[in-house]
């Protein structure tokens, strides 16, 4: 280990970027100035592991309401400060008891508007966090489309 980290503490924690939907690590050395990597936005919410917490019925019936309305399962383990394996593990079971509309809420198709829009964004060179705004997806999910329409040919990026 290098003599500049010698005796710091660097306990990283997890946040998650509301802006950008960025999941991003921390040391605690540095949580009073916290910025997203993407966006270098100041503000992130940490993201707390509760080991061994079983839901109660007030935080399922919170979890459908917004799965249910389209929130992704990162928005979801934020609000009810659980991690995102939890979160994603209760819908997967909540979809198999049918008491969700949709099991993931990211996974639907994309139609053929949203991929001509997506192109016609990407060639007038607007950002991901944009293009995911206007069509309502995470900028992850706008960046796989991309490399998908490249390898096939659709997409040709100056």
């Amino acid at each position: 280990m290098s003599a500049l980290f010698k005796g710091v503490k660097m306990n990283p924690r997890k946040y998650w970027c509301k802006e950008c939907d960025v999941t991003f690590w921390v040391g605690t050395r540095l949580e009073d100035n916290v910025h997203c990597p993407s966006c270098a936005d100041h503000y992130g919410v940490f993201l707390k592991k509760r080991h061994d917490k079983r839901w109660t019925q007030r935080e399922i019936n919170q979890a459908i309401e917004l799965l249910n309305q389209g929130s992704t399962y990162m928005q979801v383990a934020a609000k009810l400060k659980r991690s995102l394996d939890s979160v994603t593990r209760k819908a997967t079971r909540l979809g198999k008891d049918g008491k969700l509309e949709r099991v993931t809420p990211q996974s639907k198709r994309w139609t053929e508007e949203e991929i001509t829009k997506l192109i016609q964004m990407v060639q007038e060179k607007h950002s991901y966090h944009k293009i995911s705004e206007v069509l309502g997806r995470t900028a992850r999910a706008v960046s796989i489309k991309m490399t998908k329409l490249k390898n096939v040919g659709r997409l040709k990026i100056n």
